[in-house]
């Protein structure tokens, strides 16, 4: 693919995150990620973010944490831990418009990350052509 090619990716990408109910991740990735690369690069990084973010609002994760904290930790009550809430700093809270997030209410992506994953490694195989100079020397840098 050539790098106009991986930049028409990334902003399809982009498009696909939002439309599928995802815009709030893409937004967060957007303010974190500076695009000052293109091509393939841009395109990895952005799955590399998306990833992650996914990672760490997918329920099995939520459910693995109080599964953890159940085990080691006692209530007075002695009834199981149903929630975690994490309260954001002013900063936090000014970026993400919001002042906590309940970690139980995500949703499983565990399908999509998987294929995003796979398409990742895909991509990862998928050379970025560069392109030549007049005497079809070295690509440029």
């Amino acid at each position: 693919m050539t790098k106009d090619e991986f930049d028409e990716l990334y902003l399809f990408l982009r498009q696909k995150v939002s439309a599928a109910g995802l815009s709030q991740i893409d937004q967060i990735i957007d303010m974190e990620f500076t695009r000052y690369l293109d091509g393939k690069e841009s395109v990895e990084r952005y799955i590399e973010y998306l990833l992650r973010m996914l990672k760490e609002r997918n329920t099995k994760i939520g459910d693995s944490i109080l599964d953890l904290l159940n085990y080691s930790i006692k209530t007075k009550s002695g009834k199981p831990i149903k929630d975690i809430e994490v309260s954001f700093s002013r900063e936090e809270s000014k970026r993400y418009n919001k002042q906590s997030e309940n970690i139980r209410k995500g949703k499983d992506y565990s399908d999509l990350i998987s294929r995003i994953e796979s398409f990742n490694y895909k991509l990862s195989q998928t050379p970025e052509n560069t392109p030549r100079g007049p005497s079809n020397g070295p690509g440029f840098p």
